[in-house]
């Protein structure tokens, strides 16, 4: 049995939703990281994989889907 918590990335451009749903999912145990855009979220997702990104579809600069796409072209194992 794996121990570890699920590492899951919040994207968002909206600092109070980023913060809220951060918070939450940390009270249920997980590992929370979190980016305001796109470009942030890629330069996270290179340096230490999520298990699992949530993500705003409506980011500047680099929608959500294109950052799901992205994401998964560095690491096809994350789940959006």
């Amino acid at each position: 049995m794996n121990s570890t918590p699920a590492r899951i990335l919040v994207v968002d451009d909206e600092k109070l939703i980023r913060w809220s749903v951060a918070e939450r999912l940390q009270r249920g145990g997980y590992e929370v990281l979190s980016a305001e855009s796109g470009e942030q979220a890629l330069e996270m997702v290179a340096a230490t994989p999520p298990d699992v990104m949530l993500l705003d579809v409506r980011l500047p600069g680099i929608d959500g889907v294109q950052t799901l796409q992205r994401a998964l072209s560095l690491h096809p194992e994350v789940a959006g």
